[in-house]
């Protein structure tokens, strides 16, 4: 394994507020939600701070108290100040540097180091403004790295992009692995659809499965009951964008359920955490048992990121089949990182199509045609692609993501220590 012995990773901020914000303060969220009812501790433990954080041991200090020295020293924008900057234009997260951190950057004391590795935004979308002030601020020919977790990332106008996509290591975090496979006799449900937040193709699947009377042979959620406490009512209200995204998956018959429902202020409202009014319990894992098959509701659909959450990851630690309503091809990513789909009980060809409204459409069609097999054929197909569930299962519990994210992130400060290295050699040749 990489290690980083001879050198310290010292990371410099520009105020006590973001540092640590390498791994952000999901704190709230999680205090929140019934399935993760402790504190910090199990906080640091699921996005595995303890594990390659610390382990590296990397320092955090103010530029303010800069002292040359023999360090690798980085300057971090982490993702909490780009969600943030997002609002005002991505690039304008370059302009919040102080004037002290720009100018140890300039003199190549300091390597830029830009963090979206808990996010998939498109690269055309960020990194094209991002390079655009980084000119504004002088700062184009100075060591700048990116951290992106987009699996399919390409460069846009940066020569070091490193690809770090965590949520893999936070489904791992969350669940153990378990050598059951349930039985076909203990499900009651067709199909699991286990959402959080409230986006635009969650709501329009959810509209549609209520106007197609789907919804209560499944178990459907939105987030937990507590998490809503923050809200005057039990009821999650859509903003414009958001409505207007809605409406663009759907016409016809589908859109008229929708704005009708809307309308009556009835979108998503419910006594349970579970919309189909199933409690959800303390352990996930039941629900995976008395259900058939997962269906997917990635956290990106039309941002076309090549990003995987940890939603994707679930079905597979839990033995279930699934369907991904997500972004083109997230499937054959899942393909390519060795895991197997199953195009024997659904068509797959949904995963191929560019077009977000007809994608959408294709989706719910798979989930219509298996709620509407009888329990005989859906026990047989389950039972045919037993072996592809335990190969699944074994495959995400043997690879050592923990390990390999240590061994990434040395890799990745030793890179950055090369080429800042590199860089000053050159600069005194000249």
């Amino acid at each position: 394994m990489e290690t980083l012995e001879h050198k310290n990773v010292v990371f410099w901020y520009d105020s006590h507020e973001y540092i640590n914000s390498w791994l952000p303060e999901y704190s709230q969220w999680l205090e929140s939600s019934p399935v993760l009812a402790s504190s910090k501790e199990y906080y640091k433990y699921c996005l595995s701070r303890l594990d390659y954080t610390d382990v590296l041991g990397i320092q955090t200090k103010l530029v303010s108290d800069w002292v040359p020295n023999n360090d690798i020293n980085i300057y971090p924008l982490s993702i909490q100040q780009l969600i943030f900057a997002n609002f005002k234009g991505i690039g304008t997260v370059i302009d919040s540097i102080s004037d002290d951190a720009k100018r140890l950057i300039r003199e190549n004391k300091l390597s830029l180091l830009i963090l979206n590795h808990r996010e998939g935004w498109e690269e055309s979308r960020y990194l094209p403004s991002i390079l655009e002030h980084l000119k504004h601020n002088g700062l184009e020919k100075s060591n700048v790295f990116v951290v992106s977790g987009n699996h399919n990332i390409k460069s846009t106008g940066f020569s070091n992009v490193f690809v770090s996509n965590e949520f893999e290591t936070i489904a791992r975090r969350q669940h153990t692995s378990s050598e059951l496979l349930s039985d076909v006799n203990e499900k009651s449900y067709d199909f699991l659809c286990l959402n959080r937040l409230l986006r635009s193709h969650r709501t329009a699947l959810y509209s549609e499965l209520t106007r197609l009377n789907l919804l209560d042979s499944g178990a459907f959620s939105f987030i937990g009951e507590t998490y809503l406490n923050k809200y005057p009512e039990d009821v999650i209200t859509l903003d414009e964008e958001d409505r207007e995204e809605v409406e663009s998956l759907l016409s016809g018959a589908m859109l008229d359920h929708f704005n009708e429902m809307h309308s009556s202020g009835n979108i998503v409202k419910r006594e349970y955490d579970l919309v189909t009014n199933v409690p959800i319990p303390k352990d996930p894992s039941e629900l995976y048992e008395k259900s058939y098959i997962s269906v997917v509701t990635e956290s990106h659909f039309n941002e076309k990121s090549s990003f995987i959450s940890e939603k994707s990851f679930k079905p597979i630690i839990n033995y279930h089949p699934f369907i991904i309503l997500g972004e083109t091809g997230v499937l054959s990513q899942l393909k390519n990182m060795g895991y197997q789909t199953f195009p024997e009980l659904f068509d797959e060809t949904y995963d191929t199509i560019i077009d977000d409204k007809e994608r959408f459409y294709v989706v719910v069609a798979q989930i219509r045609k298996w709620c509407e097999k009888t329990k005989k054929e859906k026990d047989a197909l389950i039972e045919s692609v037993k072996d592809k569930l335990i190969a699944n299962h074994h495959l995400f519990f043997s690879q050592t993501p923990i390990n390999n994210k240590i061994a990434n992130n040395a890799a990745m400060f030793k890179t950055i220590e090369r080429i800042s290295n590199e860089k000053d050699m050159e600069q005194n040749k000249n």
